[in-house]
């Protein structure tokens, strides 16, 4: 989910703009195949299996993606300016997961895990235009500013220790009974 709202207070020469975006929510995925394993055939003959952890049910939270900001807009005669300030504040977990135990697993229990990460930053803006002959059809203009990419919810997915994983193995089929099995 993402909430924003915006305030602006505009006069001729000068415009100030203040707001926030707030993100939060959860993401969660579902994993289950048949056999928890893909038999993988060249020409009809057996070459190899991708096993799975599953069942996988993986749970993450974003608790915060914040973004508070002031922009403001300063109009003298020719030279436009244009400064302004971004705070951001990110916040993620792993909730408490349980797992069913599947072909090649146990029962298994992860506990959650909290910040990950917990960032806070603060990223300046600014720019300028000059309008070179005051009819506003020509003008130079440029900025400097620091902008922070946004994480949710891939960051956490990343070290979840429950998230969906495979395991490719040569498979000979030496029974010949078409069903992959431990020792072939």
């Amino acid at each position: 989910y993402t909430d924003s709202a915006t305030l602006s207070y505009v006069t001729g020469t000068h415009n100030i703009k203040t707001g926030l975006q707030f993100g939060y929510g959860y993401y969660r995925r579902w994993h289950d195949g048949p056999a928890d394993l893909v038999q993988v055939y060249q020409n009809g003959v057996p070459q190899f299996v991708d096993v799975a952890n599953t069942p996988n049910d993986t749970f993450e939270k974003l608790n915060a993606d914040l973004g508070v900001f002031v922009q403001d807009t300063w109009v003298i005669k020719r030279l436009t300016l244009n400064p302004g300030v971004r705070f951001e504040h990110f916040n993620a977990s792993i909730e408490k997961q349980t797992q069913a135990a599947g072909r090649f697993l146990p029962l298994r229990t992860f506990g959650p895990v909290k910040d990950l990460p917990n960032w806070n930053t603060v990223a300046p803006r600014f720019g300028g235009a000059y309008d070179v002959f005051g009819n506003g059809k020509t003008a130079l203009h440029g900025g400097v500013s620091k902008y922070v990419i946004r994480m949710a919810p891939d960051f956490s997915i990343r070290y979840n220790p429950n998230s969906p994983d495979s395991d490719t193995r040569t498979w000979n089929d030496l029974n010949r009974d078409n069903i992959a099995q431990e020792n072939e």
